[in-house]
């Protein structure tokens, strides 16, 4: 009898949630439907291009908007909040400073988004802790510049 390898298992499942991700994202592109209020940013943000796997630091999905605004996605099917220099988390925050440095750095600007999307398999400081951090910095991102 076969043994099935756990990691083997993880990764496609992984890979799995990122095409249900993608997906979605496409459906709405192909709709032309404004995912501002879903992702809860600006107005008028509709898909216009769809990038997967790129160059980038975060090489999961690019998306391209109607507004000029790129939206970087990491995605990731589970995850836990750990400050370990070899975990995923670590890797994702290192991504998305990296890309906005570049950005920073090349145009002296960044509009751009970044997108961590995670399922039900997150752990609970990903899915409540982490996303009241980033809604208060959002609220009033002075305080934390």
């Amino acid at each position: 009898m076969a043994k099935l390898n756990s990691g083997g298992a993880a990764t496609t499942a992984g890979v799995d949630y990122q095409q249900r991700v993608s997906s979605w994202f496409l459906v709405q592109m192909l709709l032309e439907f404004d995912i501002s209020n879903i992702l809860n940013i600006q107005n008028n943000t509709i898909a216009k291009e769809i990038l997967f796997e790129s160059d980038t630091p975060i090489d999961d999905i690019t998306i391209k908007c109607s507004n000029e605004i790129q939206i970087y996605s990491q995605i990731k099917r589970s995850l836990s909040l750990s400050e370990n220099r070899n975990s995923e988390f670590y890797s994702v925050i290192k991504q998305f400073v990296k890309e906005y440095s570049k950005s920073i750095f090349s145009t002296g600007s960044n509009n751009d988004l970044y997108l961590l999307t995670t399922s039900s398999e997150a752990s609970n400081k990903i899915k409540r802790e982490i996303k009241k951090i980033l809604e208060s910095i959002r609220a009033n991102d002075t305080n934390y510049s």
